[in-house]
């Protein structure tokens, strides 16, 4: 489960970070605020993978 194994970024990674990203199904103004948030093709990977564990868990989550 490597969703738990993600190492944190250090500051410098933050402020050099390149102002691209790997998902290219969506409108410019998309693509700006993915490249904002830090967000590509792994990182929407990892959410799908916690979303298969957590959905079961849902209604107990919200509550």
């Amino acid at each position: 489960m490597s969703i738990f194994l993600k190492k944190t970024k250090t500051w410098t990674d933050y402020i050099h970070f390149s102002q691209a990203t790997d998902i290219s199904q969506v409108g410019d103004r998309a693509r700006e605020r993915l490249v904002f948030l830090g967000i590509n093709l792994d990182t929407v990977n990892h959410v799908r993978e916690a979303a298969q564990i957590l959905l079961p868990y849902k209604d107990e989550i919200v509550n």
